[in-house]
Formats: structure tokens, C-alpha cells, sequence
């Protein structure tokens, strides 16, 4: 997994330059049971701070609260705010206790300073920690790295996807979105606009069959 984590860095770092465009990638959407469960471990946990939250009586038009006829709410955790960092998107549906959990969508990857005591935090709580990674309330997973002393100031580093042919998916981004993308190991592909170092990375891994992953609501989406 160290070898893993320096490839990922030295991947990141090839997507980043100087360029004047300003795209950027927003938030990834999440699915939640327990609000207070997950903003907790936002919050004393991982870091995070609440950004903003939201209540609504109805669905929402564009499904952002998922395939479900339900009042909703979400709320914004991060490291600073919406209009220069990255985010998660909480999204509470009032009435459903569960969510089956699907195949697209791997892990989120975060740079911290003091790694090891974010780790221990959540090993303090009864979470399961394995290999840096944590695999948080409604069973998504976070995995923490040591902030080396020339990395961003944005602890989000990378979304982690599966797909059947990360290369196809990876074109797509980069053809469709003007998203840059460069291969990573194993197969797999890292893609991000390349506009800063603040910029957060998709990488894109290939499933152990190369069939397409199961995707459920549990995915949720990501902003652009």
C-alpha cells in the first residue's frame, strides 16, 4: 500500500499544472443512516467542519437525494470552503435505515498531517482500521496518508472507482469533461482537471473479472 500511496502522489502530481483553466471537481454525494453517526465522524474524527445544511420537505427533482420519495436533507463537511475545496455531500433520506452497498465506488483518500492520530481516533471508536484505511459508518471507507511536507493544502487527495476498463472510462472523462488523464499501476487510470494543487483525483481501478461493478444507490454521485 506505500507503493500504492507514492504512485498516487507522483500520478496526482502529473495531472497538476499551471494552467489557466479553473474546472474543478465540487463534492462526492454519500448516503447516510445515521446523520449525527457520520457528522460526528466528519467532524472529531477525520477533521472535517460543517460547511452548511439543508432541509427539504420533497424529493429532489434531479434525484439528488437518490431514487427515493422522501423529505431529505444534506449536509456539507470539508476542510474549508465549497467555493475552493473539496467536499462530501451527506444525504439523509427521512425513513430508509439501510442502503445495500455497491461495487463503483472503493474509497476516499485523504493527505493529513498527524495520520497516525486520526487513525487511532477512529480505532478509539470501535472502527475497523486496516492498512490506513477506515471503513466508516454506512460502511464507506477512508483512507488517511501522512501529509508530506510539499503536498496540497487540501487533505481530499482521490476518489477511488472501479470499472470494467478503467482506460475506456478514463477517455471518457478527458473527452467529454477536458479532464487530463494518465495511467496509473495495475491497469488502473487517474484522472482530474489540472488546474491546481488543490485539485482532487478520480482513479480508476479495474474489477478483479472485468465486468462491469454493481452499482447501487449506496454510490451516490459526484459534482463537477
Amino acid at each position: 500500500r506505500e507503493l500504492m500511496r507514492h504512485s498516487l502522489l507522483l500520478a496526482i502530481g502529473l495531472l497538476v499544472s499551471d494552467a489557466a483553466d479553473t474546472s474543478r471537481v465540487l463534492h462526492w454525494v454519500i448516503r447516510v443512516t445515521s446523520l449525527e453517526d457520520t457528522v460526528s465522524f466528519a467532524t472529531d474524527v477525520m477533521g472535517m467542519k460543517v460547511l452548511r445544511h439543508e432541509e427539504n420537505d420533497e424529493p429532489c427533482p434531479l434525484t439528488c437525494n437518490g431514487l427515493y420519495d422522501t423529505p431529505w436533507s444534506k449536509t456539507m463537511v470539508g476542510y474549508g470552503p465549497e467555493d475552493t475545496n473539496y467536499a462530501l455531500e451527506l444525504t439523509y433520506n427521512y425513513g430508509i435505515t439501510s442502503y445495500a452497498r455497491g461495487e463503483g465506488l472503493k474509497r476516499f483518500v485523504f493527505s493529513i498531517e498527524g495520520a497516525a492520530v486520526v487513525l487511532e481516533r477512529a480505532r478509539a471508536r470501535g472502527l475497523i482500521v486496516e492498512g490506513g484505511v477506515i471503513t466508516g459508518p454506512d460502511s464507506y471507507e477512508y483512507e488517511v496518508t501522512e501529509k508530506e511536507a510539499t503536498g496540497s493544502d487540501e487533505p481530499f487527495r482521490a476518489v477511488v472507482l472501479k470499472a470494467a476498463n478503467p482506460k475506456a472510462l478514463g477517455g471518457w472523462y478527458a473527452d467529454v469533461l477536458g479532464m487530463h488523464a494518465v495511467p496509473f499501476q495495475s491497469g488502473s487510470v487517474a484522472v482530474a482537471f489540472p488546474s491546481s494543487s488543490l485539485q482532487v483525483a478520480f482513479v480508476i481501478e479495474p474489477t478483479a473479472d472485468s465486468m462491469p461493478p454493481k452499482i447501487e444507490q449506496w454510490e451516490g454521485r459526484n459534482a463537477i
